[in-house]
């Protein structure tokens, strides 16, 4: 429950909560005596904005249903009701969700069931159909992915120390490093690579260009990563000097460098679906495996391996690896 206050406090935890099942409530700000605070939670990702009289009957309604929301894929009809959900999904935004892992689908299902106050899959896919609106919000909760700069400090550094230098040493200065980062969501783990590019860069006497392209499915996700504001939370993952170095400050946000912002090309991109970028240097796909069941984990490892040029490198979550299919990666 984010309320009246100045800064922008609670924005970065909303996409963090939501991916654990959290629901999210805000001021309404045109009530509240300091509107900066809701403003900055709701451009994150609220899923009520209300009065405090209406947030209070609000949460209640939420704590008297909780319990009764449960999926149970075990119960007879469930399995075939996921499946007319996500059929109807699919008609409505062209993405096929079905090879994502169940754990995940059912508990992001049941935060939207929980949201749209239905009890059951039947009264929630009789709830999708009525709602224009919820079909949006249904895909953008599967899509949902905690992002932050630098995410896993001691992942970046190795990054930064033991193949950035190298990506400058391959080939002619003439010759562009291209780097490619699917499902880049809200832009900050594209901006790091490119800040550390940068940084690189600046050692050398001469450049190669640097090409970046960072791809989602989540127009709204990329909307924010192609304007380049955050937070001022953000000095928790970025030190002074990349502050000073790659950001302005604006207000109670930082916005990226025009520097920094012309790097990197967003665009909307299937990983699955459409055809990959080519003769890549380094692509970064961090945190997405470990949504997707074993198939497709391995589908998506033989699309990465098509897209990095010869001595490529590719730079994964610490949860996940490239084992599968063997021998594509050393």
């Amino acid at each position: 429950v984010v309320l009246s206050g100045g800064g922008s406090d609670g924005a970065v935890g909303v996409r963090a909560m939501k991916e654990n099942g959290g629901i999210i409530l805000v001021q309404d700000p045109h009530e509240a005596a300091f509107a900066s605070m809701p403003r900055s939670a709701i451009a994150s990702g609220a899923d009520f904005v209300l009065p405090i009289a209406d947030l209070v009957r609000q949460l209640a309604s939420l704590i008297a249903t909780k319990p009764q929301v449960t999926i149970r894929s075990t119960e007879e009809g469930n399995e075939d009701l996921l499946r007319r959900i996500l059929v109807y999904l699919r008609s409505k935004t062209g993405q096929d969700f079905s090879r994502y892992k169940r754990a995940t689908l059912l508990r992001r299902l049941t935060r939207r069931m929980q949201v749209a106050q239905t009890e059951r899959l039947d009264q929630y896919l009789v709830y999708l159909r009525d709602h224009h609106d919820e079909v949006q919000a249904l895909f953008n909760d599967l899509l949902i992915s905690v992002t932050s700069f630098f995410r896993d400090r001691e992942a970046f550094k190795a990054l930064a120390t033991s193949v950035i230098p190298r990506l400058f040493d391959h080939g002619s200065r003439e010759a562009a490093i291209r780097v490619w980062i699917p499902a880049c969501a809200t832009g900050e783990e594209a901006y790091s690579i490119a800040m550390l590019l940068l940084e690189e860069a600046a050692r050398h006497d001469t450049r190669p260009d640097i090409q970046i392209f960072a791809t989602d499915l989540d127009d709204q996700a990329l909307a924010v990563a192609r304007e380049g504001r955050y937070s001022s939370a953000i000095a928790a993952d970025v030190s002074d000097e990349r502050l000073r170095r790659f950001f302005v400050r604006d207000g109670d946000q930082y916005r990226i460098r025009r520097e920094v912002r012309d790097l990197i090309v967003f665009a909307s991109h299937s990983l699955l679906k459409d055809p990959p970028f080519s003769k890549l240097n380094l692509i970064s796909c961090r945190n997405l495996l470990i949504y997707l069941d074993r198939d497709l984990q391995q589908q998506v490892c033989s699309v990465l391996h098509y897209a990095l040029a010869p001595h490529g490198y590719l730079f994964l979550g610490t949860s996940e690896s490239a084992e599968n299919p063997p021998a594509l990666f050393t």
